[in-house]
Protein backbone atom coordinates (compact mmCIF):
# COMPACT_ATOMS: atom_id res chain seq x y z
CA UNK A 1 0.00 0.00 0.00
CA UNK A 2 1.44 3.16 -0.95
CA UNK A 3 2.62 6.34 1.56
CA UNK A 4 0.05 8.54 1.01
CA UNK A 5 0.79 12.06 0.04
CA UNK A 6 0.19 15.65 1.08
CA UNK A 7 0.62 16.99 -2.42
CA UNK A 8 -1.34 15.53 -5.75
CA UNK A 9 -1.38 18.45 -7.64
CA UNK A 10 1.63 17.94 -10.22
CA UNK A 11 1.59 20.69 -13.72
CA UNK A 12 2.39 19.38 -16.69
CA UNK A 13 6.24 19.45 -16.51
CA UNK A 14 6.15 16.93 -13.33
CA UNK A 15 6.50 19.58 -10.68
CA UNK A 16 4.05 20.10 -7.59
CA UNK A 17 4.14 22.29 -4.63
CA UNK A 18 6.78 20.34 -2.74
CA UNK A 19 9.33 20.96 -5.42
CA UNK A 20 8.01 24.33 -5.59
CA UNK A 21 8.96 24.89 -2.29
CA UNK A 22 12.22 22.81 -2.37
CA UNK A 23 13.02 25.74 -5.73
CA UNK A 24 12.17 28.11 -3.94
CA UNK A 25 14.29 27.14 -0.53
CA UNK A 26 17.62 26.62 -2.19
CA UNK A 27 17.12 30.41 -3.68
CA UNK A 28 16.85 31.34 -0.04
CA UNK A 29 19.18 29.62 1.52
CA UNK A 30 21.77 29.12 -1.29
CA UNK A 31 22.11 25.39 -1.23
CA UNK A 32 21.52 23.04 -4.04
CA UNK A 33 18.24 22.53 -5.12
CA UNK A 34 18.71 18.07 -4.71
CA UNK A 35 19.52 19.59 -1.11
CA UNK A 36 16.69 21.60 -0.80
CA UNK A 37 14.48 18.50 -1.99
CA UNK A 38 15.87 15.98 0.68
CA UNK A 39 13.35 15.65 3.34
CA UNK A 40 15.34 17.45 6.55
CA UNK A 41 14.70 15.16 9.64
CA UNK A 42 11.36 16.53 11.17
CA UNK A 43 9.38 19.78 10.01
CA UNK A 44 11.34 22.92 9.39
CA UNK A 45 9.42 26.20 8.70
CA UNK A 46 10.13 28.52 5.69
CA UNK A 47 10.99 31.44 6.54
CA UNK A 48 9.04 34.37 4.74
CA UNK A 49 10.41 36.59 1.84
CA UNK A 50 10.45 39.45 4.00
CA UNK A 51 12.23 38.04 6.85
CA UNK A 52 15.73 40.04 7.64
CA UNK A 53 17.85 38.81 9.81
CA UNK A 54 17.03 40.63 13.16
CA UNK A 55 20.14 42.28 15.11
CA UNK A 56 20.65 39.66 18.10
CA UNK A 57 18.62 36.33 18.41
CA UNK A 58 14.88 36.63 19.48
CA UNK A 59 13.93 36.29 23.10
CA UNK A 60 11.78 33.35 23.90
CA UNK A 61 8.59 33.82 26.31
CA UNK A 62 6.59 31.24 27.37
CA UNK A 63 3.26 31.88 28.69
CA UNK A 64 1.79 29.89 31.19
CA UNK A 65 -2.21 29.82 31.64
CA UNK A 66 -4.72 26.95 32.03
CA UNK A 67 -7.21 28.02 29.45
CA UNK A 68 -5.29 27.59 25.74
CA UNK A 69 -7.39 29.84 24.01
CA UNK A 70 -7.08 32.07 26.68
CA UNK A 71 -2.85 32.01 26.19
CA UNK A 72 -3.26 32.00 22.34
CA UNK A 73 -5.15 35.30 22.35
CA UNK A 74 -2.66 37.10 25.16
CA UNK A 75 -0.05 35.96 23.06
CA UNK A 76 -1.49 37.41 19.68
CA UNK A 77 -2.18 40.73 21.13
CA UNK A 78 1.35 40.97 23.03
CA UNK A 79 2.68 40.18 19.34
CA UNK A 80 0.90 42.79 18.06
CA UNK A 81 1.94 45.48 20.22
CA UNK A 82 5.40 44.77 19.62
CA UNK A 83 5.09 44.40 16.03
CA UNK A 84 3.29 48.09 15.58
CA UNK A 85 6.27 49.15 17.52
CA UNK A 86 8.69 48.30 15.40
CA UNK A 87 9.16 44.85 16.61
CA UNK A 88 9.41 40.88 14.18
CA UNK A 89 6.88 38.70 16.74
CA UNK A 90 5.80 35.00 16.01
CA UNK A 91 3.56 33.04 18.28
CA UNK A 92 4.58 29.47 18.24
CA UNK A 93 1.36 27.53 19.35
CA UNK A 94 0.96 23.23 19.25
CA UNK A 95 -1.87 21.22 18.91
CA UNK A 96 -0.30 17.85 19.58
CA UNK A 97 -2.17 15.94 16.92
CA UNK A 98 -1.80 12.50 16.51
CA UNK A 99 -2.56 10.05 13.87
CA UNK A 100 -3.02 6.46 16.00
CA UNK A 101 -4.39 4.63 12.73
CA UNK A 102 -0.97 5.54 11.04
CA UNK A 103 1.80 3.22 10.14
CA UNK A 104 5.21 4.44 11.62
CA UNK A 105 6.29 4.63 8.09
CA UNK A 106 3.28 6.67 6.74
CA UNK A 107 3.74 8.57 9.68
CA UNK A 108 7.12 9.63 9.42
CA UNK A 109 6.65 9.94 5.52
CA UNK A 110 4.01 12.52 6.33
CA UNK A 111 5.69 14.14 9.01
CA UNK A 112 8.64 14.75 6.82
CA UNK A 113 6.48 16.34 3.94
CA UNK A 114 4.93 18.81 6.34
CA UNK A 115 6.59 21.83 6.37
CA UNK A 116 5.03 24.32 8.56
CA UNK A 117 5.57 27.81 7.86
CA UNK A 118 5.03 31.18 9.55
CA UNK A 119 1.12 32.59 8.85
CA UNK A 120 0.58 36.69 8.89
CA UNK A 121 -1.83 37.47 11.50
CA UNK A 122 -1.93 40.77 10.08
CA UNK A 123 -0.75 43.45 8.17
CA UNK A 124 1.85 45.92 9.95
CA UNK A 125 2.40 49.14 8.58
CA UNK A 126 5.96 49.73 9.35
CA UNK A 127 8.61 47.15 9.50
CA UNK A 128 6.86 45.00 12.55
CA UNK A 129 5.79 41.31 11.42
CA UNK A 130 3.17 39.51 13.17
CA UNK A 131 3.45 35.76 12.18
CA UNK A 132 1.88 33.01 13.95
CA UNK A 133 3.17 29.54 13.45
CA UNK A 134 1.94 25.74 14.25
CA UNK A 135 3.84 22.64 15.90
CA UNK A 136 2.62 19.87 14.69
CA UNK A 137 3.53 16.46 15.92
CA UNK A 138 2.69 12.97 17.28
CA UNK A 139 3.80 11.87 20.43
CA UNK A 140 4.05 8.52 20.21
CA UNK A 141 5.05 7.20 16.86
CA UNK A 142 8.00 10.23 15.47
CA UNK A 143 8.82 13.09 17.19
CA UNK A 144 7.91 14.74 20.43
CA UNK A 145 6.86 18.30 20.33
CA UNK A 146 9.79 19.75 21.99
CA UNK A 147 11.88 18.31 18.95
CA UNK A 148 9.97 19.63 16.23
CA UNK A 149 9.58 23.59 18.03
CA UNK A 150 13.17 23.27 18.62
CA UNK A 151 14.07 22.55 14.78
CA UNK A 152 11.60 25.41 14.34
CA UNK A 153 13.17 28.01 16.39
CA UNK A 154 16.63 27.23 15.19
CA UNK A 155 15.44 27.85 11.86
CA UNK A 156 13.30 30.93 12.33
CA UNK A 157 15.21 32.70 15.13
CA UNK A 158 17.95 34.71 13.78
CA UNK A 159 14.87 36.65 11.98
CA UNK A 160 12.25 37.91 14.69
CA UNK A 161 12.89 39.89 17.40
CA UNK A 162 9.89 38.51 20.27
CA UNK A 163 8.99 34.79 19.99
CA UNK A 164 5.95 33.37 22.51
CA UNK A 165 5.53 30.27 23.30
CA UNK A 166 2.22 28.21 24.03
CA UNK A 167 1.91 25.07 25.87
CA UNK A 168 5.54 24.59 25.99
CA UNK A 169 5.87 24.51 30.02
CA UNK A 170 4.13 21.14 30.06
CA UNK A 171 6.60 19.51 27.13
CA UNK A 172 9.92 21.46 27.70
CA UNK A 173 10.09 23.81 30.32
CA UNK A 174 13.86 24.86 29.20
CA UNK A 175 12.28 26.06 25.85
CA UNK A 176 11.56 29.75 27.17
CA UNK A 177 13.95 31.79 28.97
CA UNK A 178 11.69 32.86 31.49
CA UNK A 179 7.55 32.96 31.19
CA UNK A 180 4.84 35.18 32.09
CA UNK A 181 2.05 33.76 34.01
CA UNK A 182 -1.66 34.16 33.37
CA UNK A 183 -3.49 34.04 36.17
CA UNK A 184 -7.14 34.45 37.05
CA UNK A 185 -7.66 37.79 39.02
CA UNK A 186 -7.78 36.80 43.41
CA UNK A 187 -8.76 39.38 46.38
CA UNK A 188 -6.07 40.08 48.38
CA UNK A 189 -6.48 37.72 51.20
CA UNK A 190 -6.69 39.53 54.93
CA UNK A 191 -7.14 36.53 57.21
CA UNK A 192 -8.76 33.21 57.67
CA UNK A 193 -10.75 31.52 60.73
CA UNK A 194 -9.66 29.18 62.64
CA UNK A 195 -11.35 27.09 65.53
CA UNK A 196 -9.49 27.61 68.75
CA UNK A 197 -10.42 25.90 72.13
CA UNK A 198 -11.03 28.59 75.10
CA UNK A 199 -12.23 27.23 78.94
CA UNK A 200 -13.22 23.97 77.14
CA UNK A 201 -15.34 25.52 74.50
CA UNK A 202 -14.52 25.87 70.83
CA UNK A 203 -14.81 29.40 69.47
CA UNK A 204 -14.39 30.99 65.81
CA UNK A 205 -11.89 33.92 65.13
CA UNK A 206 -10.33 35.38 62.37
CA UNK A 207 -6.58 35.49 62.40
CA UNK A 208 -5.42 38.25 60.33
CA UNK A 209 -2.86 38.07 57.86
CA UNK A 210 -0.18 40.48 57.53
CA UNK A 211 1.40 41.80 53.71
CA UNK A 212 4.14 38.79 53.89
CA UNK A 213 1.16 36.43 54.81
CA UNK A 214 -1.32 37.32 52.32
CA UNK A 215 1.54 37.84 49.36
CA UNK A 216 2.28 33.98 49.96
CA UNK A 217 -1.36 33.04 49.98
CA UNK A 218 -2.26 34.85 47.36
CA UNK A 219 0.55 33.51 45.27
CA UNK A 220 -0.17 30.15 45.88
CA UNK A 221 -4.05 30.66 44.88
CA UNK A 222 -2.07 31.93 41.44
CA UNK A 223 0.15 29.89 40.44
CA UNK A 224 -0.99 27.10 41.27
CA UNK A 225 -3.86 26.79 38.62
CA UNK A 226 -1.44 27.72 36.26
CA UNK A 227 1.14 25.41 37.00
CA UNK A 228 3.69 27.97 36.96
CA UNK A 229 5.17 27.95 40.62
CA UNK A 230 8.51 26.15 39.14
CA UNK A 231 9.27 28.05 36.41
CA UNK A 232 11.44 31.34 35.82
CA UNK A 233 9.08 34.22 35.92
CA UNK A 234 9.45 37.38 34.40
CA UNK A 235 6.16 38.62 36.46
CA UNK A 236 2.55 37.90 36.05
CA UNK A 237 -0.41 38.84 33.90
CA UNK A 238 -3.27 39.01 35.67
CA UNK A 239 -6.64 38.36 33.85
CA UNK A 240 -9.38 39.80 34.82
CA UNK A 241 -12.67 37.12 35.68
CA UNK A 242 -16.56 38.67 35.79
CA UNK A 243 -18.16 38.51 38.97
CA UNK A 244 -14.08 39.15 40.89
CA UNK A 245 -14.94 40.08 44.55
CA UNK A 246 -12.65 43.27 45.34
CA UNK A 247 -11.89 42.22 48.97
CA UNK A 248 -11.43 44.05 51.69
CA UNK A 249 -8.03 44.78 51.61
CA UNK A 250 -6.64 48.44 51.93
CA UNK A 251 -5.05 50.33 50.08
CA UNK A 252 -1.80 50.29 52.02
CA UNK A 253 -2.12 46.28 52.72
CA UNK A 254 -2.59 46.25 49.06
CA UNK A 255 0.52 48.14 48.43
CA UNK A 256 2.73 45.83 50.66
CA UNK A 257 1.46 42.86 49.03
CA UNK A 258 2.45 44.27 45.59
CA UNK A 259 5.83 45.01 46.97
CA UNK A 260 6.23 41.82 48.82
CA UNK A 261 5.48 39.72 45.53
CA UNK A 262 7.59 41.98 43.21
CA UNK A 263 10.24 41.27 46.40
CA UNK A 264 10.04 37.71 45.83
CA UNK A 265 10.28 37.40 42.26
CA UNK A 266 6.75 37.69 40.81
CA UNK A 267 5.85 40.99 40.02
CA UNK A 268 2.64 41.89 38.95
CA UNK A 269 3.55 43.86 35.37
CA UNK A 270 -0.16 44.10 33.85
CA UNK A 271 -4.01 43.80 35.02
CA UNK A 272 -5.82 42.35 31.55
CA UNK A 273 -9.42 42.67 30.51
CA UNK A 274 -11.44 39.18 31.08
CA UNK A 275 -11.16 37.40 27.63
CA UNK A 276 -14.58 35.36 26.48
CA UNK A 277 -14.61 32.16 25.60
CA UNK A 278 -14.67 31.90 21.64
CA UNK A 279 -16.86 29.25 19.07
CA UNK A 280 -14.57 26.52 17.37
CA UNK A 281 -12.83 27.86 14.35
CA UNK A 282 -13.97 31.57 14.81
CA UNK A 283 -10.77 33.71 14.86
CA UNK A 284 -9.90 35.34 17.76
CA UNK A 285 -10.04 38.91 18.96
CA UNK A 286 -7.45 41.00 18.41
CA UNK A 287 -8.35 44.27 19.39
CA UNK A 288 -4.52 45.97 19.02
CA UNK A 289 -4.76 45.87 15.64
CA UNK A 290 -8.21 45.92 14.96
CA UNK A 291 -9.78 48.27 17.69
CA UNK A 292 -6.52 50.29 18.59
CA UNK A 293 -8.39 53.20 20.60
CA UNK A 294 -10.22 50.43 22.81
CA UNK A 295 -9.29 50.22 26.63
CA UNK A 296 -8.52 46.34 25.74
CA UNK A 297 -6.28 47.51 23.44
CA UNK A 298 -4.53 49.69 26.10
CA UNK A 299 -4.33 47.09 28.29
CA UNK A 300 -2.83 44.74 25.69
CA UNK A 301 0.27 47.78 24.89
CA UNK A 302 0.93 48.58 28.09
CA UNK A 303 1.34 45.10 29.19
CA UNK A 304 3.70 44.31 26.34
CA UNK A 305 5.61 47.31 27.55
CA UNK A 306 5.74 45.92 31.40
CA UNK A 307 6.92 42.99 30.02
CA UNK A 308 9.39 44.60 27.93
CA UNK A 309 10.82 45.79 30.98
CA UNK A 310 11.19 43.23 32.67
CA UNK A 311 13.05 41.02 30.18
CA UNK A 312 16.68 42.82 30.45
CA UNK A 313 16.66 41.35 33.95
CA UNK A 314 16.78 37.83 32.67
CA UNK A 315 19.75 36.26 30.98
CA UNK A 316 19.10 35.40 27.10
CA UNK A 317 20.30 32.49 25.56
Amino acid sequence: MGVPSLDSSVTKTGSNSHKARARTRAERTATSYCQALTPTHGPIAEVPQSAAPATEPARLIGLAGDRPEVAQTVAQNLAAAWALNGLRALVVRDYGRSYPTWTRRQLEARVQLAEPEPVSLRDIPGPGVLDQITVTSDRRYHRTPDESARSILERLRPHYHRILLLRCASWAPDLAETYVALPEAEPIPTGEHRWDIEDGKRIRREHLYTPEQAAIVLRERMLRPVHADALPLAGLAVLDQPGTLAGAASRSMTRAVHEYLAATGTPVLARLPYVPPVAARTPLPLPVTDRPASRTARAFVEAAAAIESALPHVRAV
